[in-house]
């Protein structure tokens, strides 16, 4: 009787979620603290060019392109209709610009970081701890972008 129960649920979940499309909710934080929402479908896509972050909602080829330097913080939540994620704790990167290594200053014991360049390559994947020092001097001098958990914020590499 158990099973046949687990496997009802099963199905009722499966039927449920047919044909629901995940969307990614892209919110732009700008210097001056106002804040720019957009929903990105699976057709959709972020992309970056030399001066500005490109986003396509629905892989239409209606683009917004907002400058890169009034961006501070790109954060991501996936909705589906069952989850949200939103970023865990707010974070800030010292020191920016940065030499031989940078910190991440946030309320997680642990996260994941992906260092991105501007051309969308990740550059380095690794999982830290509070405190942690991330080594950057093998890197290029130049701009990217730091992926904590479900938040993206941008340092200098000098």
């Amino acid at each position: 009787m158990k099973t046949h129960v687990k496997i009802l649920f099963a199905l009722c979940v499966l039927l449920c979620t047919a044909g629901m499309d995940a969307q990614t909710r892209v919110l732009l934080t700008k210097y001056d603290g106002s804040e720019q929402a957009f929903m990105v479908s699976d057709n959709g896509q972020l992309t970056f060019d030399a001066t500005h972050v490109l986003i396509d909602e629905d892989g239409a080829n209606t683009t917004t392109a907002i400058l890169r330097s009034e961006i501070r913080k790109i954060t991501f939540a996936t909705l589906t209709g069952l989850e949200t994620t939103e970023p865990s704790a707010p974070l800030l990167v010292y020191p920016n610009p940065a030499s031989d290594f940078i910190r991440i200053a946030t309320d997680d014991e642990t996260f994941s970081v992906r260092i991105f360049s501007p051309q969308g390559v990740c550059v380095l994947s690794q999982i830290c701890k509070k405190g942690d020092a991330i080594a950057v001097s093998t890197l290029p001098k130049g701009f990217y972008l730091l992926r904590v958990n479900n938040s993206i914020i941008k340092f200098v590499k000098q």
